[in-house]
């Protein structure tokens, strides 16, 4: 399954693995009656040259143990998902299937796509990522404007961070927008451990927030 529209920017690329493909996997695993998956993504699958992370659910469909695994990648600028369920006895025939469909996959870029706008397939969602932070730079100084106006609250920051773990990208998109700026210049200074998928470096988005409190 292929998204229609192209993907332009990483912020498009988060949105589209939080409203499209996490709410599919969630929806599978309560067909199954397996576990609800969490951001990041615990598994991946060889496609072609690259390989697309996602999720690899055990349960049952009626009294037959099954097996669901939905998968999302970047393809010719566009979200892709691989889904394969089937019960498990039925592994055997199929999977020579759905191994030659992942090996051969291919999705035609759109024509107007511009020079140099092509998206990395090797982008992985993580969720909050406060946790996952080497260093995190506190907002600092306080915005002037927010602090004589006593505006406060959380700012989260949507977030993109390369192989090497710098954020390349940072868009706060709730909070405050007195507190915006203050967050997103942060952000970018925030560092990550590089993460790694299929024992190949990948880029990530996310969310990284932060608490702005006015001292009594």
């Amino acid at each position: 399954m292929a998204e229609r529209q192209p993907l332009r920017d990483a912020s498009q690329l988060f949105l589209s693995r939080l409203n499209v493909t996490q709410p599919y996997a969630e929806n599978l695993a309560r067909r199954l009656g397996a576990k609800i998956p969490q951001l990041p993504d615990n598994e991946c699958l060889p496609v072609g040259e690259s390989f697309a992370a996602g999720y690899k659910l055990a349960g049952r469909i009626g009294q037959e143990p099954s097996t669901g695994e939905v998968y999302a990648l970047v393809k010719g600028q566009r979200l892709v998902h691989l889904v394969y369920i089937r019960h498990d006895k039925d592994d055997p025939a199929a999977a020579p299937a759905w191994k030659l469909v992942a090996d051969t996959l291919k999705v035609e870029p759109p024509a107007d796509l511009p020079p140099g706008a092509a998206m990395s397939g090797r982008v992985v969602s993580g969720g909050v990522l406060n946790g996952r932070a080497i260093s995190k730079p506190p907002p600092w100084p306080y915005p002037a404007e927010a602090k004589n106006l006593l505006v406060q609250g959380t700012v989260s920051v949507q977030i993109f961070v390369d192989e090497t773990g710098k954020v390349v990208h940072a868009k706060a998109i709730s909070g405050h927008r007195m507190l915006h700026a203050a967050s997103e210049t942060a952000a970018k200074r925030a560092k990550f451990s590089p993460t790694t998928l299929c024992g190949k470096p990948v880029r990530v988005t996310g969310v990284i927030t932060y608490n702005f409190v006015l001292q009594r």
